[in-house]
């Protein structure tokens, strides 16, 4: 059962969210907006390290049980340092954080985040795209009256 549908963000700012890095993503009956960031340590000699950070903004979703879904069940990927789910709703859980395998294998931080009011201060950067991309949505909205 879905909950909360904010599809028309990425309908309605697709340019926008493709300057930042973001594609379409769905899984497990959620759908919403992922990206993969890529961290390189660099030396004289070349690379020395590379990981990623896997980026996901749940737009639809059923709620409390996707959520703990997420939370309880999603998996640890290879060379991930960190997986953020930030879910569009308009209530606001408490963040979760969670590690896999004591942290050697990354993390998982899942948030929650309502368009326009005061984001999470550890997923700031992902709350104000979604506020920003909000007022993209409202400002053509305003404009077909």
């Amino acid at each position: 059962m879905i909950v909360a549908d904010y599809t028309i963000l990425w309908g309605g700012a697709r340019a926008f969210w493709e300057r930042w890095g973001f594609e379409p993503w769905r899984a497990q009956g959620m759908e919403g907006l992922r990206r993969r960031l890529v961290f390189r340590k660099d030396s004289l000699l070349g690379e020395v390290a590379r990981y990623y950070a896997d980026d996901h903004i749940v737009l639809k979703h059923g709620g409390a049980r996707d959520r703990e879904a997420v939370v309880r069940g999603w998996p640890a990927c290879a060379d991930v340092m960190v997986q953020r789910f930030v879910f569009v709703d308009r209530e606001r859980p408490r963040a979760v954080r969670r590690s896999y395998w004591l942290g050697f294998r990354g993390y998982l931080e899942v948030y929650g985040h309502t368009p326009d009011e005061p984001g999470d201060k550890h997923a700031r950067d992902l709350t104000a795209l979604i506020d920003k991309a909000w007022g993209i949505v409202r400002q053509a909205d305003a404009g077909h009256l």
